[in-house]
């Protein structure tokens, strides 16, 4: 599919709310695969609507509702990252399992990758044409699919992390598929130690556990069976616990480069790490037909403001809103903002923030930032 995009048979376009696919030879679309993708959006595929364009048959995806995981990618941690790696994994091998529809035919590019950030869930881009498969179709679309992860991890410094590190590596090995880099990920939800007596040892280092993953495949019907919500707990525990006096730090390569896949049989590996990584929980939204805004608190330490140099969340549309704003800071499981001298104030549930002290807030709140209000949300 990437080729057909490539040999311009097959020509992208897209804004802030569709992206569409005009079908150059109008022999290349396929009846029956879109007739499938209509119902798929449970299975985490855009919807496809079907129009014609100066004769030529135009696909449109709504994604309106998203965000492109390239446009997300540098506001990430290593927890949303390997939860969004878990989801992406688990459709592309059950849409492998089911056998309706061709996997080459997935756009797998992190820009054409879509997320909710309500809940990181992930949405692909399905396109119904008709395509050559043969032998090394299917390992054609792992490699570009490992070389893409691995691109950006080696881009996105944010996302570093020993079990973001172990998952690169995995990347590089010829003989790991698809599968297996879905099993590997999985793997996490069966390695959740006890984590109350590791965050006991206050005056001491946390140790490192590794554990091989099954030797024998876990079954996909397990996996399935309440695998998300596994998951997700066993991420959040292994980058939750944090060692106040004395935290365990990362440290990588300072250039890493993207590895081409080398054969050998190296076992997958789990490790059970120490981190100091930040789990999101909250978003500052503001639903308007004209002004939607959806910025994830992704950092304990989190600028808000107009400066797209500056600040981490940026909001634009209102220029009584500072370059930098407001801050919103996380202290022992509670949130806080806190007003940076903005001209025109930050207020909470009506009463402003004075300058240089900071209120609690929680979920349901309004903040006004200048003359625009926004709401706290659970994530």
């Amino acid at each position: 599919m990437n080729d057909l995009i490539l040999d311009n048979l097959i020509k992208e376009k897209r804004d802030i709310t569709n992206i569409s696919y005009i079908l150059e030879d109008s022999s290349l679309f396929f009846e029956t695969g879109y007739k499938v993708l209509q119902n798929q959006e449970k299975n985490g595929f855009i919807k496809a609507v079907k129009v014609i364009h100066n004769g030529k048959i135009k696909l449109i995806y709504d994604i309106s509702k998203y965000k492109s995981l390239a446009s997300i990618m540098p506001g990430l941690n290593a927890a949303s990252f390997l939860i969004i790696m878990s989801k992406l994994f688990d459709i592309i091998c059950e849409t492998i399992e089911n056998g309706f529809m061709q996997i080459e035919n997935i756009n797998i590019n992190f820009e054409n990758i879509f997320i909710d950030t309500n809940n990181l869930s992930v949405n692909l881009i399905y396109i119904p044409v008709n395509t050559e498969c043969n032998g090394n179709s299917k390992s054609l679309f792992e490699e570009r699919l490992k070389g893409n992860i691995a691109r950006a991890i080696s881009a996105n410094r944010n996302i570093d992390n020993e079990l973001v590190n172990k998952l690169y590596s995995n990347l590089s090995l010829a003989n790991n598929t698809i599968e297996m880099l879905r099993d590997y990920i999985n793997t996490l939800s069966y390695t959740n130690t006890n984590y109350n007596q590791i965050n006991n040892r206050v005056d001491s280092k946390v140790n490192i556990e590794r554990k091989s993953a099954p030797s024998i495949p876990v079954k996909s019907e397990e996996l399935k069976s309440n695998k998300e919500s596994k998951f997700i707990s066993a991420i959040k525990g292994v980058f939750k616990f944090n060692n106040k006096k004395d935290r365990t730090k990362v440290s990588y390569e300072k250039n890493r480069k993207v590895q081409a896949p080398i054969n050998n049989n190296d076992s997958l590996e789990t490790e059970v790490l120490s981190g100091d990584m930040f789990i999101p929980t909250i978003a500052i939204v503001r639903e308007d037909a004209l002004e939607s805004v959806n910025i994830p608190i992704t950092k304990e330490n989190f600028l808000i403001g107009k400066s797209v140099q500056m600040a981490d969340g940026v909001i634009s549309f209102n220029k009584a809103i500072s370059r930098i704003h407001c801050r919103i800071i996380y202290i022992d499981g509670r949130y806080f903002i806190k007003d940076e001298k903005s001209v025109n104030g930050t207020f909470v549930n009506n009463r402003r923030v004075p300058v240089d002290g900071q209120v609690p807030i929680k979920t349901g709140d309004i903040i006004r930032l200048a003359n625009s209000d926004f709401q706290v949300k659970s994530i």
